[in-house]
């Protein structure tokens, strides 16, 4: 609304006639070229959709240079479990924390699952695993903004409001040359976020890309150069 991201640690209520937008991402075929205005009705009342704009995402190109700022444009909620080995996951599944300051590794572990959900395959564990700890270990992080907010998911089957804590701001970290192909799964994210809750909103984030002198001459400004990922 207004550009800001719908979201708040209490339900959210709108006037009738306030314009609301949304993006939605899926594999292309046929009918995602034949999006037409309609109203729909729902449990929270009546919706007119009107179609805006159509972004095919076609070729993977990172764009050049070894400076990655990711911004969170909505709350991301990372599982803390993607830094344990495979073999441990069973064993403490369901004690993982979604409240997890974002690293290079989670980032890029969430993004390489995302990434392989939208081709249809099933992500590969030792392989999620592995990229976490690289990236945590090999990138080097230079700045960050970060701030923890309450979001609320909906009611639970008891009637009581479900919360979750996440994180707002960005990321900035250098990318050593090994890892420069693990950009193309956050441009895949750019689209379709990363971490948990992403059909609400939540996760939403924008990639940019630079180098050492950029990322310089851009800290007084908060941006990058090279873009990557819709506007």
């Amino acid at each position: 609304m207004e550009g800001r991201r719908l979201f708040s640690r209490r339900p959210i209520t709108v006037r009738g006639g306030t314009v609301l937008e949304a993006s939605v991402a899926f594999p292309l075929n046929p009918e995602a070229m034949n999006v037409q205005e309609s109203r729909v009705r729902t449990p929270y009342g009546e919706f007119l959709l009107r179609p805006r704009s159509l972004s095919v995402l076609d070729a993977l190109t990172p764009p050049d240079g070894n400076v990655v700022r990711v911004r969170f444009l909505s709350p991301v909620l990372l599982s803390s479990l993607l830094q344990l080995p495979p073999s441990l996951w069973s064993r403490f599944r369901g004690r993982g924390s979604s409240f997890t300051v974002p690293s290079p590794g989670l980032i890029l572990g969430s993004a390489y699952k995302v990434y392989q959900g939208a081709r249809g395959r099933r992500e590969e564990d030792e392989r999620v695993f592995r990229l976490v700890t690289l990236a945590n270990s090999l990138s080097r992080v230079t700045d960050f903004r970060m701030r923890p907010v309450t979001v609320a998911l909906g009611e639970d089957r008891d009637g009581r409001l479900r919360k979750v804590r996440g994180v707002t701001g960005w990321i900035e970290f250098h990318l050593p040359q090994e890892l420069r192909g693990t950009l193309k799964y956050l441009m895949v994210g750019s689209y379709l976020g990363i971490g948990r809750s992403r059909g609400i909103g939540l996760g939403e984030i924008q990639v940019e890309v630079g180098d050492e002198r950029t990322s310089r001459e851009a800290e007084g400004r908060g941006d990058l150069s090279g873009e990557a990922g819709p506007s």
